[in-house]
Protein backbone atom coordinates (compact mmCIF):
# COMPACT_ATOMS: atom_id res chain seq x y z
CA UNK A 1 0.00 0.00 0.00
CA UNK A 2 1.26 3.60 -0.62
CA UNK A 3 0.52 6.31 1.74
CA UNK A 4 -1.50 8.88 -0.01
CA UNK A 5 -3.39 10.69 2.75
CA UNK A 6 -5.92 12.54 0.25
CA UNK A 7 -6.62 8.82 -1.36
CA UNK A 8 -6.84 7.52 2.53
CA UNK A 9 -9.06 10.01 3.77
CA UNK A 10 -11.42 9.47 0.42
CA UNK A 11 -11.25 5.65 0.21
CA UNK A 12 -12.36 5.18 4.03
CA UNK A 13 -15.76 6.37 3.44
CA UNK A 14 -16.63 3.09 1.75
CA UNK A 15 -14.33 1.22 4.04
CA UNK A 16 -16.45 -1.61 6.24
CA UNK A 17 -15.96 0.21 9.39
CA UNK A 18 -18.71 2.72 7.37
CA UNK A 19 -20.60 0.77 5.21
CA UNK A 20 -21.65 -2.28 7.91
CA UNK A 21 -23.06 0.31 10.28
CA UNK A 22 -24.22 2.49 7.52
CA UNK A 23 -26.09 -0.22 6.25
CA UNK A 24 -27.51 -1.90 9.99
CA UNK A 25 -29.05 2.00 10.45
CA UNK A 26 -30.53 2.74 7.40
CA UNK A 27 -32.40 -1.02 7.92
CA UNK A 28 -33.52 0.15 10.96
CA UNK A 29 -34.44 4.01 9.24
CA UNK A 30 -36.22 3.04 6.81
CA UNK A 31 -38.51 0.31 8.82
CA UNK A 32 -39.14 2.66 11.49
CA UNK A 33 -40.00 5.38 8.95
CA UNK A 34 -42.73 3.35 7.68
CA UNK A 35 -41.45 2.53 4.52
CA UNK A 36 -41.71 -1.31 4.47
CA UNK A 37 -40.82 -1.69 0.87
CA UNK A 38 -37.83 0.01 0.90
CA UNK A 39 -36.75 -1.60 4.39
CA UNK A 40 -37.49 -5.17 2.73
CA UNK A 41 -35.70 -4.06 -0.31
CA UNK A 42 -32.67 -3.08 1.77
CA UNK A 43 -32.07 -5.80 3.92
CA UNK A 44 -32.62 -7.91 1.05
CA UNK A 45 -30.61 -6.47 -1.92
CA UNK A 46 -27.38 -5.41 0.41
CA UNK A 47 -26.46 -8.40 2.42
CA UNK A 48 -27.11 -10.33 -1.32
CA UNK A 49 -24.62 -7.84 -3.11
CA UNK A 50 -22.28 -7.70 -0.26
CA UNK A 51 -21.96 -11.69 -0.35
CA UNK A 52 -21.39 -11.40 -3.74
CA UNK A 53 -18.46 -9.55 -3.19
CA UNK A 54 -17.15 -11.91 -0.33
CA UNK A 55 -17.69 -15.12 -2.68
CA UNK A 56 -16.31 -13.55 -5.43
CA UNK A 57 -13.14 -12.63 -3.52
CA UNK A 58 -13.23 -16.12 -1.72
CA UNK A 59 -12.95 -17.80 -5.21
CA UNK A 60 -10.14 -15.46 -6.27
CA UNK A 61 -8.31 -15.79 -3.17
CA UNK A 62 -8.86 -20.00 -3.24
CA UNK A 63 -8.36 -21.16 -6.93
CA UNK A 64 -6.68 -18.09 -8.11
CA UNK A 65 -7.25 -15.43 -11.20
CA UNK A 66 -9.40 -16.81 -14.08
CA UNK A 67 -7.68 -16.50 -17.35
CA UNK A 68 -10.07 -14.15 -19.15
CA UNK A 69 -9.30 -11.66 -16.07
CA UNK A 70 -5.05 -12.18 -15.65
CA UNK A 71 -4.80 -9.50 -13.01
CA UNK A 72 -7.95 -10.09 -10.84
CA UNK A 73 -6.23 -10.65 -7.27
CA UNK A 74 -9.45 -9.46 -5.34
CA UNK A 75 -12.44 -7.62 -6.26
CA UNK A 76 -12.36 -4.47 -4.19
CA UNK A 77 -15.47 -4.54 -1.59
CA UNK A 78 -14.73 -0.94 -1.32
CA UNK A 79 -15.61 0.06 -4.82
CA UNK A 80 -18.91 -2.35 -4.59
CA UNK A 81 -20.06 -1.06 -0.95
CA UNK A 82 -19.41 2.87 -2.93
CA UNK A 83 -22.10 1.77 -5.47
CA UNK A 84 -24.13 0.03 -3.79
CA UNK A 85 -24.67 2.03 -0.59
CA UNK A 86 -24.10 5.39 -1.94
CA UNK A 87 -26.15 4.66 -4.65
CA UNK A 88 -29.26 2.93 -2.88
CA UNK A 89 -29.12 6.05 -0.78
CA UNK A 90 -30.29 8.34 -4.14
CA UNK A 91 -32.88 5.22 -3.95
CA UNK A 92 -34.15 7.12 -0.65
CA UNK A 93 -33.21 10.76 -1.68
CA UNK A 94 -34.53 11.19 -4.71
CA UNK A 95 -38.21 9.84 -4.86
CA UNK A 96 -39.30 11.47 -8.74
CA UNK A 97 -36.23 9.65 -10.77
CA UNK A 98 -36.28 6.36 -12.34
CA UNK A 99 -34.47 3.63 -11.20
CA UNK A 100 -30.98 4.20 -13.87
CA UNK A 101 -31.20 7.89 -12.72
CA UNK A 102 -31.41 7.81 -9.39
CA UNK A 103 -28.78 4.99 -8.96
CA UNK A 104 -26.11 6.43 -11.69
CA UNK A 105 -26.05 10.32 -10.27
CA UNK A 106 -24.71 9.38 -7.04
CA UNK A 107 -23.09 5.51 -7.29
CA UNK A 108 -21.28 5.67 -10.77
CA UNK A 109 -19.13 8.89 -9.44
CA UNK A 110 -18.72 7.40 -6.01
CA UNK A 111 -17.73 3.85 -7.39
CA UNK A 112 -15.10 6.13 -9.89
CA UNK A 113 -13.61 7.88 -6.61
CA UNK A 114 -13.54 4.99 -4.48
CA UNK A 115 -11.81 2.91 -7.37
CA UNK A 116 -9.65 5.21 -8.13
CA UNK A 117 -8.18 5.80 -4.72
CA UNK A 118 -7.84 2.02 -4.43
CA UNK A 119 -5.58 2.07 -7.60
CA UNK A 120 -3.64 5.45 -6.37
CA UNK A 121 -3.05 3.34 -2.84
CA UNK A 122 -2.12 0.37 -4.27
CA UNK A 123 -4.73 -2.18 -3.35
CA UNK A 124 -6.35 -3.49 -6.12
CA UNK A 125 -5.61 -3.99 -9.68
CA UNK A 126 -8.06 -2.64 -12.23
CA UNK A 127 -9.52 -5.68 -12.97
CA UNK A 128 -10.13 -5.64 -9.24
CA UNK A 129 -12.03 -2.06 -9.17
CA UNK A 130 -14.03 -2.82 -12.56
CA UNK A 131 -15.13 -6.39 -10.84
CA UNK A 132 -16.17 -4.73 -7.84
CA UNK A 133 -17.74 -1.80 -9.71
CA UNK A 134 -19.75 -4.16 -11.90
CA UNK A 135 -20.65 -6.30 -8.60
CA UNK A 136 -22.03 -2.93 -6.85
CA UNK A 137 -24.10 -1.23 -9.89
CA UNK A 138 -25.92 -4.56 -10.45
CA UNK A 139 -27.09 -4.59 -6.82
CA UNK A 140 -27.38 -0.99 -6.65
CA UNK A 141 -29.87 -0.55 -9.75
CA UNK A 142 -31.61 -4.18 -8.36
CA UNK A 143 -32.26 -2.45 -4.95
CA UNK A 144 -33.98 0.72 -7.01
CA UNK A 145 -36.06 -1.45 -8.93
CA UNK A 146 -36.93 -3.33 -5.95
CA UNK A 147 -37.38 -0.40 -3.72
CA UNK A 148 -39.85 1.54 -5.81
CA UNK A 149 -40.42 5.35 -5.63
CA UNK A 150 -39.93 6.55 -1.86
CA UNK A 151 -43.37 7.12 -0.58
CA UNK A 152 -44.00 11.37 -0.47
CA UNK A 153 -44.77 11.62 3.52
CA UNK A 154 -41.13 10.04 4.19
CA UNK A 155 -38.89 12.66 5.31
CA UNK A 156 -35.66 13.00 4.20
CA UNK A 157 -33.91 14.24 7.63
CA UNK A 158 -33.56 10.80 9.62
CA UNK A 159 -31.66 8.88 6.41
CA UNK A 160 -29.70 12.15 6.40
CA UNK A 161 -28.87 12.35 9.62
CA UNK A 162 -27.96 8.98 10.47
CA UNK A 163 -25.67 8.77 7.46
CA UNK A 164 -24.00 12.00 8.35
CA UNK A 165 -23.80 10.27 11.84
CA UNK A 166 -22.32 7.07 10.67
CA UNK A 167 -19.97 8.77 8.98
CA UNK A 168 -18.59 11.16 11.75
CA UNK A 169 -18.16 8.30 14.42
CA UNK A 170 -16.71 5.29 11.96
CA UNK A 171 -14.98 7.34 9.24
CA UNK A 172 -10.76 6.50 9.49
CA UNK A 173 -11.52 3.48 11.22
CA UNK A 174 -10.58 0.29 9.14
CA UNK A 175 -11.60 -2.78 9.60
CA UNK A 176 -8.87 -5.73 8.07
CA UNK A 177 -12.19 -7.84 6.45
CA UNK A 178 -9.16 -8.76 3.25
CA UNK A 179 -6.95 -10.62 6.01
CA UNK A 180 -9.83 -12.85 7.29
CA UNK A 181 -11.05 -13.53 3.81
CA UNK A 182 -7.65 -14.75 2.80
CA UNK A 183 -7.60 -16.68 6.05
CA UNK A 184 -11.08 -18.03 5.35
CA UNK A 185 -10.28 -19.13 2.00
CA UNK A 186 -6.82 -20.77 3.12
CA UNK A 187 -8.71 -22.78 5.63
CA UNK A 188 -10.87 -23.62 3.14
CA UNK A 189 -11.86 -27.08 1.72
CA UNK A 190 -12.21 -26.93 -2.27
CA UNK A 191 -15.60 -28.87 -2.31
CA UNK A 192 -17.25 -25.66 -0.06
CA UNK A 193 -16.49 -23.43 -2.95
Amino acid sequence: MRYVPEALFLTDFADPAVMVPMVLVLAAVLWLSGWRRGAVAWCSVVPLTLLAVVIAKLMVFHFGSPAWLPDLLSPSGHTASAALVYGGLMVILLPYMGPWRRVLLVAAPMTAIIGFTRLVLAMHTLDDVIVGAIIGLVGSISLARMAGHRPVHLSLWPAAGTVVAVVILFHGIRLPAEMWLHAAAREWPDWLL
